[in-house]
Parts: C-alpha cells; sequence; structure tokens
C-alpha cells in the first residue's frame, strides 16, 4: 500500500505515525485519523478497510502496484539485458542463470551483536501482544540457523550443478558476511558459478534468470510476472514464515512449487532447465491471485496514483 500522511507535528506524531506502518503488517490497524488517503494494491483491501470502518471510502482508492509497472510496457523495455548483466557481474556466458532471493532479515542482530536493541525495538513498537513476534531474540537465532543450513544445501547444488549460474540476491535488510564467506570457500574449492548481486532492482536479475528460488517473499509473485518458474523453498517454519499462517502469502503457494528437502529442490530446478513446464493449474493460480491481490498488472499503477 501508499498511505498520504500529514508531515507529523511532533515526535509523539511520527512515533504513532511509525507504529502504523507496522503494526499493519501483523493485521493491526494503529491510528486511522493520521491517514489523509491510502492507495491500497487491490479492491480487495480496500474492502476490508471500508467494511471494517476504519477509514472513510472517501480516503481510500486502488491504484495497485507501482512497482509491478517494469514488468509491462513500456517500462519493460528499461529491464537490463541478459547479455549486459552477464558481462557486469562476471558469469559465465551461454550457462542458464539460477535467482536465489534470500531475506533472512533478522539473522544479522545476531551477527552483529544487536539482539538487546531487537528486543527493546519490538516492544516499543508495540509487537509484544503478537504471538508470532513475542521471542525476537529466538527469531533471529532461528534466522541465522536456517540461513546456515540453507548455504550448506546451495554449495551442494553448485557441486551438482557446475554448469549453472547461482545469483544469490540479499534482502537489502540483511547483513553480508555469511555470503561473502560463503563466496570465498566456493572459490576455495574451485566452484566458480555462485555469485553475489546487491545493487541491483530484482526485476533486472529475473530478467536473465531461468528459475527463481525465495522464501514467502513477493519476489515470487514478480517471477510470475516474468514467466520464470518459481520455487518457494521453505526448510523449516517459524515467526512470520509458516506455510500455516492464513492470510495473502499462504494463498501465494499455491502458484509456486512449494520444496521443503534439497532432494526435490534438485530434482525440480534439473526439470526446469531441462525445459519442463509449468504446471497449468498453477499458471491458473497465479493469475487469479494477481487479479485479487493486485489490481491490474497494465503499467498504470503508478499513474493511477498520480
Amino acid at each position: 500500500f501508499l498511505m498520504i500522511r500529514r508531515p507529523p507535528r511532533s515526535t509523539q506524531e511520527y512515533r504513532r505515525q511509525r507504529q502504523m506502518c507496522i503494526r499493519d503488517r501483523t493485521g493491526q490497524l494503529g491510528d486511522p485519523a493520521l491517514v489523509d488517503l491510502w492507495l491500497t494494491w487491490s479492491t480487495t483491501i480496500r474492502d476490508i478497510i471500508v467494511d471494517k470502518g476504519l477509514l472513510n471510502p472517501n480516503y481510500v482508492a486502488v491504484a495497485g502496484a507501482p512497482r509491478f509497472d517494469f514488468y509491462t510496457p513500456p517500462l519493460k523495455s528499461l529491464l537490463m539485458p541478459q547479455e549486459q548483466f552477464v558481462r557486469k557481474y562476471g558469469l559465465i556466458p551461454e550457462r542458464p542463470i539460477v535467482c536465489w532471493a534470500t531475506n533472512f532479515v533478522l539473522a544479522r542482530h545476531v551477527r552483529t551483536n544487536t539482539l538487546e536493541f531487537l528486543v527493546e525495538d519490538f516492544k516499543s513498537l508495540g509487537f509484544g501482544p503478537v504471538k508470532v513476534y513475542s521471542d525476537p531474540a529466538s527469531l533471529a537465532q532461528k534466522d541465522l540457523e536456517v540461513r546456515i543450513r540453507s548455504l550448506e544445501i546451495f554449495k551442494r547444488l553448485c557441486r551438482r550443478f557446475r554448469d549453472v549460474n547461482f545469483i544469490l540476491k540479499p534482502h537489502p535488510h540483511e547483513d553480508t558476511g555469511d555470503y561473502d564467506t560463503f563466496i570465498k570457500d566456493c572459490r576455495s574449492e574451485g566452484l566458480n558459478n555462485f555469485f553475489m548481486v546487491t545493487e541491483e532492482y530484482i526485476w533486472d536479475i529475473l530478467n536473465s534468470s531461468s528459475i527463481h528460488i525465495h522464501r514467502l517473499c513477493t519476489t515470487g509473485v514478480e517471477a510470475w510476472l516474468m514467466d520464470v518458474p518459481s520455487i518457494n523453498f521453505h526448510m523449516d517454519s517459524y515467526g512470520t514464515w509458516n506455510l500455516e499462517t492464513e492470510g495473502s502469502a499462504k494463498e501465494a503457494l499455491r502458484g509456486d512449487d512449494v520444496i521443503s528437502d534439497e532432494n526435490t529442490l534438485g530434482e525440480r530446478i534439473e526439470y526446469y532447465l531441462s525445459g519442463g513446464d509449468m504446471d497449468p493449474d498453477k499458471l491458473a493460480a497465479q493469475r487469479n491471485y494477481i487479479q485479487k491481490w493486485f489490481y491490474r498488472v497494465d503499467g498504470l499503477s503508478a499513474l493511477r496514483c498520480a
């Protein structure tokens, strides 16, 4: 969503605005009086806001997701061509590209020794009553554990698929120390097929990718828009990374290959790289999901916002 808000008149009001933005992610709306105009991604969300009496209908408008304008003409023509992408990052030409988008955003608090800050921040933002956020320190430890296990799996995939360029796209809020170390280890073992890209938008990476791997991430939906097979690799359920939590993230699973183990992941990568087609039922689920949660992907969402 995009909220249009007046500038805060005090530190206290700024804090209230910040709490509202964060709390909406958990389904709790802060103070609706702070909103002068709410531009939603879909009629689905607009109807929820209006039906619950959270905002006057005149204050809520449906625009779609402006970010998705880059997946249709004319903005799609601005995406980086594959030849340029390969050359820029020193990839091996002619190899297929498999993208892995990570989102272990809490793990950094373990690596940077800021768990105390994380606990206090969650508390000050009002996350206490929300069950999945009740123990942020444990969530951060789990995030780090799963990231390390995932890297071990990708090391073995690099050995198995030596003729594939694996691209790691970390979430902007992640630390990259573990990934830097991982790449050094790969090179020391003679593996030249794993690369990290941090400074490109996901659409430029997807434009060159044959397969996209993620974990309950919007980038999975963006892969759909590029007709790139989307694999939801989900090793463990904890916190908000839970396949059973009702909501839009769970609904998106219908359009993905949902995989939880290394062997199946390798088999699916091999299937798509060998020219395997995407499941028609999953393609139908993708279309229905996009219509429900993103209104229209027609390149005009930014214009509707304006």
